[in-house]
């Protein structure tokens, strides 16, 4: 018995056999990361004569797996090359935002959307913990989230001790006070209109509303500007988040325009900004969120590979980067005058 060039080669008299392995040709193999013997990712092979991976060769796979841009047309109103279903004008008016909200397949995948992902569990919790810090900075007695939807931040907001979750839609308003119980949560609920609180002046001394003011045309958010400055107590607090022009859009064109169902206005800092100040808001604190975005998104499509957790850790890290140009921004304003 000897090898020859990594093959088993028996001699028999003046005869030799070379003997190797087949690989049935629609059978797939399992793909081993080579090193220390262990097996490693697990894809689907190129062939049949894909058996083995060598450590170079599976960190060239994840090289071109991050380097490798999301496959879609970039498709506008009108294109002949498109169905129309799928170019339509994104929902902008109130009714059409309530009943989108109030669809019960929206209610029920909402927490699993905003969530179910690294790069969305990461945002999800930098939200969340700016809301706590601003709770645990100013100790207010009675708050009230505005859009509470199905309670994904209500859920988990700390030392509060009256809490009011305001909603348009009656299906998201169940699925808040079923969450909201099940964490021991004493919340009370009300369904009411954004453009039209139902509070008396100067009820509360924080008011926190996310994905929601953004849906509206610059007109509405003024109405809501006001009503919201309206039921806050003098000097008290609005929490809000932004979407940042310069990273958001980029990322839209490339996902595709018609992929987003309902309005939203993108901002550059100086703008939104601006637009607080004129309507008797404050930024007293502004915050950003997901500050690596292009990588941050690159990093969750570890998923693709079964690798959420890494993942979810690294995208974490990269909140430590300095806070430049992040794709959104939390912003506590104070209500002047």
């Amino acid at each position: 018995m000897r090898t020859v060039s990594g093959c088993r080669v028996r001699l028999r008299g003046k005869a030799a056999t070379m003997h190797r392995r087949k690989v049935p040709a629609r059978m797939p193999s399992p793909v081993l990361v080579g090193g220390s013997g262990a097996a490693g990712l697990r894809r689907p092979p190129a062939g049949p004569d894909a058996l083995f991976l060598t450590t170079n060769q599976a960190a060239a796979r994840f090289a071109a797996l991050m380097r490798r841009p999301r496959r879609s047309a970039i498709t506008f109103p009108g294109d002949p090359r498109v169905p129309p279903e799928t170019t339509s004008e994104p929902i902008r008016t109130k009714s059409g935002i309530q009943e989108f909200y109030n669809d019960p397949d929206v209610v029920g995948s909402y927490i699993a959307v905003r969530i179910s992902e690294p790069f969305n569990t990461v945002l999800h919790e930098r939200q969340v913990g700016f809301l706590n810090r601003v709770i645990g900075d100013l100790r207010p007695q009675r708050v009230l989230e505005v859009a509470v939807g199905p309670g994904r931040l209500s859920a988990e907001v700390r030392a509060v001790s009256a809490m009011v979750g305001m909603d348009g839609s009656p299906n998201m308003l169940a699925e808040a006070r079923r969450r909201t119980r099940a964490r021991g949560l004493a919340w009370s609920f009300v369904r009411g209109d954004g453009f039209s609180l139902p509070f008396a002046s100067g009820s509360f001394d924080l008011v926190y509303t996310l994905r929601f003011i953004r849906h509206f045309d610059r007109s509405g958010r003024e109405t809501l500007y006001r009503e919201l400055k309206r039921v806050l107590r003098p000097g008290g607090h609005l929490v809000l988040d932004a979407q940042n022009r310069l990273v958001s859009l980029p990322h839209r064109v490339k996902q595709g325009l018609h992929t987003y169902k309902v309005y939203d206005e993108l901002w550059l800092r100086e703008e939104l900004i601006a637009e607080l100040e004129g309507a008797g808001l404050v930024p007293r604190r502004v915050e950003g969120v997901m500050r690596r975005f292009t990588w941050q998104r690159r990093l969750n499509r570890l998923r693709y590979l079964r690798l959420g957790p890494p993942a979810r850790l690294l995208i974490r890290a990269l909140e430590w980067s300095p806070d430049r140009n992040p794709s959104t921004w939390m912003v506590l304003c104070q209500a002047a005058g």
